[in-house]
């Protein structure tokens, strides 16, 4: 999370494998490469912070257990937001 306040995409990449996966708003971003450019776009966007509210262990048909961050995201919308 220090990361993401931070805005430090290279620090928040460094958390991330290779072939990671994020889904945002039904958008799934593959690889770090999109995952930057995600970042970094939202970034631009909006001026935000998050907080972690919630965290569940869960398990998965892969060799890593999922964590599920449920998070309170507290944005400022620009003006032109749909």
């Amino acid at each position: 999370m220090q990361a993401i306040n931070a805005h430090d995409t290279d620090a928040l990449l460094a958390c991330f494998t290779a072939d990671a996966v994020v889904t945002d708003e039904e958008q799934e971003y593959h690889g770090l490469a999109q995952i930057r450019a995600w970042r970094e776009k939202t970034d631009e966007q909006y001026h935000y912070t998050v907080a972690v509210i919630d965290v569940t262990e869960g398990d998965s048909a892969y060799a890593y257990k999922e964590m599920l961050f449920v998070c309170c995201i507290c944005c400022v919308f620009p003006i032109n937001f749909p």
